[in-house]
């Protein structure tokens, strides 16, 4: 799956999310070698696998694919093209932590603002995204993206980093392991990936006609399914929002 939330604009779906997180500059950035944050690295653990996806899952994820197939050209029209200040340094940071000529696969990738400026700094960017609107949205204007579902495809090739922005919040919380051990099977040794994901608790539908999956997930949280798939977290950075707070993490492939 590759969905992420909606932006400001047709109240459609839970709107703010994702242009909150682009455009809000209220942001706090930790780095593992930085105060006042500790460093965040695990070593790989054995995995555990998560009970089977439910029934109910699968409708949950299919439901908010469908809301953005109706609502794509809209998201695209009310989502900034250019990134906050606080976005596009997470992606320059993102961008130098990989060794050109670096390939990038990103996921999720919507009308492809992100995948823009990420060429602009060197990387050879993979547009993929489980929307069929948002790729051909992407096509439309010169763009080569692929339809990807992150749930049900395996990954093809490996990659030096995987973007992957505001797009779990709509995974299910047994859905999250296997989409994480897909995303270190595709990274290449050493590889990173900077992916975001709301922070809290519990999980609610959101949208005028609650057509909206949003699962938030704590830190901790969040960080223990990280180091089972796998992964460290090098860094972290933070939208400062008492409704929709985001976290972002920098990721490196263990092993």
């Amino acid at each position: 799956m590759a969905a992420r939330t909606m932006p400001a604009g047709a109240r459609r779906a839970g709107a703010a999310h994702y242009e909150h997180a682009r455009r809000t500059p209220r942001a706090a950035s930790r780095t593992s070698g930085g105060d006042p944050a500790p460093p965040l690295c695990y070593g790989v653990a054995s995995l555990s696998r998560s009970p089977p996806m439910t029934d109910a899952d699968h409708r949950n994820n299919r439901r908010t694919v469908a809301a953005y197939e109706g609502y794509a050209r809209g998201y695209a029209a009310a989502v900034p093209a250019t990134p906050s200040p606080q976005a596009a340094a997470d992606l320059r940071r993102f961008a130098a932590s990989l060794a050109p000529p670096a390939r990038v696969l990103e996921i999720g990738s919507g009308p492809g603002w992100d995948a823009d400026f990420l060429e602009t700094l060197g990387a050879q960017v993979r547009r993929t995204d489980v929307t069929a609107a948002f790729v051909r949205f992407q096509i439309e204007r010169g763009k080569q993206a692929y339809p990807l579902d992150l749930l049900s495809d395996e990954i093809e090739g490996t990659y030096d980093g995987i973007l992957l922005l505001y797009v779990v919040q709509h995974f299910e919380r047994d859905q999250l392991d296997e989409a994480l051990r897909k995303l270190a099977r595709a990274l290449t040794a050493q590889g990173v990936a900077l992916l975001s994901h709301m922070l809290g608790d519990g999980d609610e539908w959101e949208g005028d006609a609650g057509d909206y999956r949003v699962v938030r997930w704590p830190a901790a949280a969040m960080d223990e399914r990280l180091r089972r798939a796998g992964f460290a977290v090098e860094w972290e950075s933070f939208i400062d929002s008492e409704r929709r707070p985001w976290r972002s993490v920098l990721l490196r492939k263990l092993g």
